[in-house]
This record gives structure tokens, C-alpha cells and sequence, in this order.
């Protein structure tokens, strides 16, 4: 019950309910193989996470349907779970959230707008890697802590957005 660190769960192999089993895991490393809805909001310890979604590594069947997230979060990567760019207002909720990592097509679509909405505490790290994103709309108050922001090979993007230079906690780009 006090496990604190968990890796390697397979979702919808018969472990979806892991959440009543390891209430205070603060360390999660999982992945699915089924388009199905995920809540983890019940992790209510949860402060590093990272969902794989191996179905689209193998470029079988569309996307994940649904996911949502515990405010508690910190840490988030996701791989190839090829949500569409509206969900990303899920994780400017996430007023915890410092680092951020999007690899191989973790939101599908070519262009991301992220309309002014803030990601108030992203302040260490945002990741963007492997993406199609062919344009990208952002604005110096979106991400207002934001210290490091690296892009690997996201050969699409045709430019960063003007409003990242504005960014005055911007070290790194």
C-alpha cells in the first residue's frame, strides 16, 4: 500500500484499477495497448508520470480516447498517445506542472494554438519531440516561468512562435 515508485504497468491487461492497490504511488511509468478512456485523477500522490501508448509506436488503430490527470502532478511525458491538440488544456489545468515532455506524436495534428491559456508553473522544462506539428501559435504570457525549451526533430514546424523570444525566465531554446 505505501509503494511510492511503480514502472513497466500495462493498462488494460486486467491493472486498470491499480490506483485502489497503490494509493500513494508518487512515481508512475506505465503503458497501454487499448484506445480507452483513463482517468488517473484518484493518484492524488502522483508526481511523476509517464504514459506510452504502444499501439501507435505501431501505428495500429487511432489515438487514445480520453485522459486526465491529478493536479499533483509535477513531471509529464507522454509517447505516442496521438491525443488531439484540444486536450492540451487538460494539462494547462495542471497547475503543478514544471516539466513537460511530448515525444513521438503524443498529440496528433499539425497545428497547436494555445489561445492565450497559461501554463502557470512550467517553469523548468518543455520538451517537444517527434511531433507533426507543422504550426505552432504561442504567446510570452502562455508560458511565463518557462526556463528551457527544446524541440528535436520536429521537422514540420516551420518556425518557433514570435512570442517565445518575449519570454523573460527563458534561458535555453
Amino acid at each position: 500500500m505505501n509503494l511510492q515508485s511503480i514502472s513497466k504497468v500495462m493498462l488494460g491487461y486486467g491493472v486498470d484499477n491499480f490506483q485502489k492497490c497503490f494509493p500513494y504511488v508518487k512515481e508512475l511509468r506505465s503503458s497501454t495497448f487499448s484506445g480507452k478512456e483513463y482517468d488517473f485523477k484518484s493518484l492524488a500522490c502522483l508526481e511523476k508520470f509517464t504514459l506510452i501508448d504502444y499501439r501507435r509506436i505501431r501505428k495500429s488503430s487511432c489515438g487514445m480516447n480520453r485522459v486526465t490527470f491529478p493536479a499533483t502532478l509535477r513531471i509529464l511525458k507522454l509517447v505516442a498517445c496521438r491525443l488531439p491538440w484540444s486536450d492540451m488544456s487538460i494539462l494547462q489545468s495542471l497547475t503543478n506542472l514544471e516539466v513537460l515532455k511530448l515525444k513521438l506524436n503524443a498529440f496528433e495534428g499539425s497545428y497547436w494554438n494555445t489561445n492565450e491559456q497559461e501554463f502557470p508553473q512550467l517553469k523548468l522544462f518543455l520538451r517537444l519531440e517527434m511531433l507533426d506539428i507543422k504550426l505552432w501559435e504561442a504567446y510570452s504570457p502562455t508560458f511565463p516561468c518557462l526556463k528551457r525549451l527544446e524541440i528535436f526533430h520536429c521537422y514540420h514546424l516551420k518556425e518557433t512562435p514570435l512570442g517565445i523570444g518575449d519570454i523573460s525566465t527563458l534561458e535555453l531554446i
